[in-house]
């Protein structure tokens, strides 16, 4: 207050601004309060249109509840189970995650429950035939989209960075418990609904109360029940019309893919920098702006690399397994060392080295080093190389008694700690170490881009070196470092191997579950084309494809995978021809994809709001992954299904095994049942009902 006070005062002409960090003022608690906020808003907006969509607020706390209660049960897995004593901050974002897959695991369910209603007398005439119905057809494919989403979570577990495999992991472990959750708790609640509440009087008084809360009008005896009016509109006039123009859907898909697919290619830039802690317009971001373009640090310097001989090259750092996938800060660690012969030989050549590194001005900036070998010479004369390594700790003991010695720590800055031996006591020196002043830019950062022409030349010259060195960054008020560069590197190399094992471990999944390789091919062709798009949308937006974009490829995934299995689940359940399967799986699922893909964008809606970039940017994510999951399963794969899906056992293993066998190949089938009837479901449809839907319905394209 008293900055703002003076900044208010009359002082002539000038214009005075007061630059302050916020956590000097607290304000940077507030912002994080705030966002905490708006995080929390979030659940509250799911729980709202659960409430809404399934029409009943009793399941809709029973909803919201299973979905919440997933997270303390993988806490405990994680604490207890698996015994991870260290709980990073990217697992806190697996609250929206299962947001999105629980209340779309809930609309599957439900839907399957109200469509047991209208499934003929056989299933709907009783509580327990209705639940075995939505349990055969809700559940198998609630399975099929949980064990695609794990598995994409999974491949995260093998990243080299700790902070993106405890995601995964524990992402896959909250998804699970969903499952387990949404297969037990919430059917015995819906069973608990239907028969102590839905019918009650006290319902229907709060039904007056709550326009969302509804329940349907009983039937009179013999009559048929009424479907709803959203079935019938998807499978009489939604699907006819995208059979009609089938084909102008699937070009302005493909012309959409491939336009994100440009706007990626021409757009994508690696970032070169950790991401900001707040997004460009926060005030805490211009300030840090201002602070690194306007009031860089004033003193002339370098960065500086470190040159150490002695250290096992392949693995310098040794750590006792502690079971720990997270590493904590206390971790006991060891140094590897090779061993290190310095006889006369080998002092000239570290010499050399040194003046080798001097010469090479894209090395080395003004031939500024720091080479204690190098100034023992200088100071021995004739006496240096020396004997052994016995002799040449005697003549160091002197050096660092002279006058010449306390010169060089009086004029060069930090010179014990740039050049130097390590020794072990009776075991000798285990390690030397030199440091150079490099030619990297003072506003060099560690992005790939940027240091991987300086790391190579340092790469090559390690490689030339007497003996086996390791070199690293040790000293510079910047952030290029070669510890954040190898993090780029890898973060980098990870993302492209976690995008095709997760397509392929997709694919097997489907392959196992739909026992069709047809469907199966559509729909990673569809996931792979809502990879691009959802990458088309970021860097349309301005962002650079770094760390944090890098981790919530797993998410684009995991949740890009849903509607699209969905689909093809109740395709290759159904039977008839290419339309009439889509037909019908559009009628039984649609309902269910729009209210997950509604849900995710609800949820994410209040994360554009944050100031923190992590939160801002995942809700941007998971909202492009809903919107171009949803439009591309409509535009791309249902169409694709009309077209060329596969017909009768086109795809499947019986269409493989008589392949081969006209090919003379036996294949060992069990012997053939009779023939059954068509079921598109647990329970066969009524005959009755299926002609008067035939009836009523359009004519069928």
């Amino acid at each position: 207050s008293r900055a703002r006070t003076y900044v208010s005062m009359p002082s002539g002409d000038k214009d005075v601004n007061v630059l302050y960090f916020s956590f000097t003022t607290g304000r940077i608690f507030e912002t994080l309060l705030s966002d905490t906020y708006l995080a929390s808003a979030s659940v509250v907006f799911v729980f709202c249109y659960i409430w809404s969509n399934v029409g009943s607020l009793f399941l809709a706390f029973a909803g919201i509840f299973e979905i919440i209660a997933s997270l303390p049960l993988a806490l405990f897995f994680w604490r207890v189970v698996l015994q991870q004593t260290k709980v990073e901050i990217l697992q806190f974002l697996t609250v929206y995650l299962i947001l999105c897959i629980g209340s779309d695991d809930i609309f599957v369910f439900m839907d399957s429950w109200k469509e047991s209603k209208t499934a003929g007398p056989r299933v709907s005439d009783s509580i327990e035939t209705r639940l075995v119905f939505t349990y055969k057809q809700a559940v198998n494919a609630m399975f099929t989209t949980t064990m695609t989403t794990v598995l994409s979570l999974v491949t995260t577990s093998f990243s080299s960075i700790p902070a993106i495999s405890t995601f995964g992991i524990f992402a896959a472990l909250v998804v699970i418990w969903d499952f387990l959750l949404v297969c037990s708790w919430f059917p015995a609640m819906v069973v608990f609904y239907a028969t102590y509440i839905e019918r009650a009087s006290c319902s229907k008084w709060c039904c007056a109360c709550f326009p969302c809360c509804r329940v349907s009008p009983e039937p009179e005896a013999g009559e048929k029940p009424e479907e709803r009016r959203i079935v019938v509109w998807l499978r009489e006039t939604l699907a006819p019309l995208i059979f009609r123009y089938r084909y102008a859907c699937i070009a302005v898909a493909m012309v959409g893919v491939i336009s994100m697919g440009a706007t990626f290619g021409a757009l994508f830039k690696l970032a070169e920098d950790l991401p900001n802690n707040f997004v460009p317009e926060n005030p805490s971001s211009v300030f840090n702006d201002i602070q690194d373009d306007s009031f860089f640090v004033p003193e002339d310097w370098k960065y500086q690399v470190s040159v150490a001989y002695g250290l096992d090259v392949e693995e310098p750092i040794t750590y006792q397994p502690d079971g720990q996938i997270s590493p904590t800060t206390d971790r006991e660690s060891e140094l590897r060392f090779v061993p290190l012969n310095l006889n006369k030989n080998l002092q000239e050549k570290l010499v050399k080295d040194c003046n080798r590194a001097r010469r090479d001005e894209d090395l080395v900036s003004k031939k500024e080093s720091y080479c204690l070998l190098n100034d023992l010479k200088e100071w021995a004369g004739d006496d240096f190389p020396f004997e052994d390594e016995a002799e040449l700790r005697k003549g160091l003991d002197k050096f660092y008694d002279s006058s010449e010695y306390s010169w060089l720590t009086a004029n060069f800055s930090d010179y014990t700690t740039k050049t130097g031996f390590v020794a072990d006591g009776d075991e000798g020196i285990k390690v030397y170490f030199v440091s150079y002043n490099t030619t990297i830019p003072p506003e060099a950062n560690s992005g790939p881009n940027v240091l991987l022409p300086y790391f190579n030349q340092w790469e090559a010259y390690a490689e030339d070196c007497a003996t086996d060195c390791f070199h690293m960054t040790t000293g510079g008020e910047g952030p290029a470092s070669w510890v954040l560069f190898r993090i780029f590197q890898q973060l980098f190399r990870e993302v492209g191997i976690t995008v095709v094992a997760s397509l392929l471990l997709a694919f097997v999944v489907l392959v196992m579950t739909t026992r069709n390789w047809i469907v199966s091919i559509y729909v990673v062709f569809t996931i792979l084309c809502i990879i691009v798009c959802v990458f088309g949308s970021v860097v349309s937006r301005g962002f650079e494809i770094g760390v944090q974009e890098c981790i919530y490829i797993a998410l684009t995934i995991g949740l890009s995978v849903d509607y699209a299995v969905h689909l093809t689940h109740f395709y290759v359940h159904a039977t008839g021809t290419r339309f009439e399967r889509t037909q019908e799986a559009m009628s039984k699922i649609l309902i269910s994809i729009l209210g997950g893909a509604t849900t995710t964008a609800v949820a994410a809606l209040p994360l554009f709001a944050c100031v923190q970039t992590f939160l801002y940017l995942y809700g941007f994510f998971i909202l492009f992954t809903s919107l171009w999951s949803f439009l591309l399963s409509i535009l791309l794969l249902v169409p694709l299904l009309m077209t060329i899906g596969p017909e009768g056992d086109q795809g499947t293993f019986k269409s493989c095994a008589d392949f081969l066998g006209q090919r003379g190949v036996k294949i060992c089938q069990d012997t053939p049942a009779a023939e059954e009837p068509a079921r598109s479901s647990g329970y066969p449809h009524n005959n009755a009902n299926e002609q008067t839907h035939r009836s009523d319905s359009t004519t069928n394209p």
